[in-house]
């Protein structure tokens, strides 16, 4: 079981799932028909859940960058060809050409969008206090 709670963050339905609750989140900061204690609640859970959210993120990129680098010193060691490389350096090693969308890494992708959602949080807690 442990594997699963350690898997990478980054398949589509889950980065879906969590692209919805955060839209969820701002359409309940952001609507007219909203309170303020509403407001002030979504944007502050917005906030902090951002905030948690890139903290567990960077601790999974830490941990898989401590793994890569102990299984190619331990291939290394071994005597082995070391396989377990990330794409970007299997395509420039094979001469192919990455498209410019599969460029930017999906952890970079995911710190930017959930820093936006943050921000925005910010955003409408501080608005719903000084308005």
């Amino acid at each position: 079981m442990e594997p699963f709670l350690f898997s990478r963050p980054t398949h589509p339905h889950h980065d879906a799932i969590g692209a919805e609750s955060h839209g969820l989140r701002m359409t309940t900061g952001l609507g007219s028909g909203s309170g303020q204690l509403a407001r002030l609640g979504s944007g502050l859970l917005s906030v902090v859940l951002a905030f948690m959210s890139v903290e567990l993120l960077m601790r999974h990129r830490l941990s898989a960058i401590a793994d890569a680098v102990w299984l190619e010193r331990f291939e290394r060691d071994q005597g082995w060809e070391v396989l377990d490389r990330p794409l970007n350096d299997w395509c420039a090693q094979l001469g192919v050409s990455m498209p410019r969308v599969a460029r930017p890494r999906a952890y970079s992708v995911l710190i930017e969008r959930l820093s936006a959602f943050g921000l925005v949080g910010a955003g409408i807690a501080v608005n719903t206090l000084v308005g």
